[in-house]
C-alpha cells in the first residue's frame, strides 16, 4: 500500500474516533457542518458513510 493511501486511512481513522466520542449522531453531525462548512446533509451522508467503514479489517 502507498504512503499517501495508508496517510489517508489513518486520517480516516483518526475522524472516525472522533465522531464516536460525541453522544448523539446529530452532535456529531453539527461539529462536522461547523468544522466544514459544509451542509447539514453532506456531512449526515459523510458520517453515515465513516461510521459504517471497518479500519480493522486487512487492506491489502
Amino acid at each position: 500500500m502507498s504512503d499517501e493511501i495508508k496517510k489517508a486511512i489513518d486520517r480516516l481513522k483518526e475522524v472516525k474516533e472522533l465522531l464516536e466520542k460525541f453522544s448523539t449522531r446529530d452532535e456529531a453531525i453539527k461539529y462536522l457542518v461547523k468544522e466544514t462548512n459544509l451542509s447539514e446533509e453532506e456531512c449526515s451522508n459523510a458520517y453515515d458513510i465513516l461510521i459504517k467503514i471497518d479500519f480493522n479489517k486487512n487492506i491489502e
